[in-house]
């Protein structure tokens, strides 16, 4: 890791909160991705286990909400925060698409050497890390599943104004019929 890198790396909060060692060891294990904007770091479905730290940029999360096939964009993540960091616990696909909307400097670290890091001592060093990232993914997982469920309802009370709608022509096509016949 070149010195500048590793002056932004260590800034970051998430090995801010580390031991001067337990730093040092981080830097020589993550690995500095440059993306420039515009580029996707990854995507919806993608079966990538890495976890990323932004250490300049700004990145756009999104996801294609499934009933009504558009894009949920979510909160921009800004330089000292995390991306990718559900693949450190679960084995699943990536759950959304990350856009840079800036050129972006990121520490990347794979699950493979992210578990190795963790579990060389009983004891580890980055056992506050490891906190940390758990806080931000609870954090991250609630925040959308109330973005979706406003979302979800917000759809839900637009088909039903749509459904009303479509009623009220249906009973006026009707209406007409049956007057017409009458007549």
């Amino acid at each position: 890791m070149k010195p500048e890198d590793m002056k932004l790396f260590f800034k970051t909060p998430l090995i801010n909160c580390l031991a001067k060692d337990a730093k040092e060891q981080a830097a020589k294990i993550f690995t500095i991705v440059d993306i420039e904007k515009n580029q996707y770091l990854f995507h919806h479905d993608d079966h990538i286990k890495n976890t990323y730290i932004l250490l300049q940029g700004t990145l756009k999360i999104s996801t294609s909400h499934q009933l009504s096939k558009n894009n949920v964009d979510f909160e921009a993540i800004t330089a000292g925060e995390i991306v990718g960091e559900q693949s450190l616990f679960s084995d699943h696909d990536r759950s959304a698409t990350i856009l840079a909307t800036s050129d972006c400097k990121l520490a990347m670290i794979s699950r493979n050497d992210f578990e190795s890091l963790i579990s060389q001592t009983a004891m580890t060093p980055f056992f506050p890390m490891l906190i940390a990232i758990k806080k931000i993914r609870d954090k991250r997982i609630t925040s959308t599943s109330k973005r979706l469920t406003t979302g979800l309802k917000k759809e839900i009370a637009m088909l039903k104004t749509q459904k009303n709608i479509i009623g009220f022509f249906i009973s006026m096509v009707v209406g007409l019929c049956i007057y017409s016949f009458l007549i």
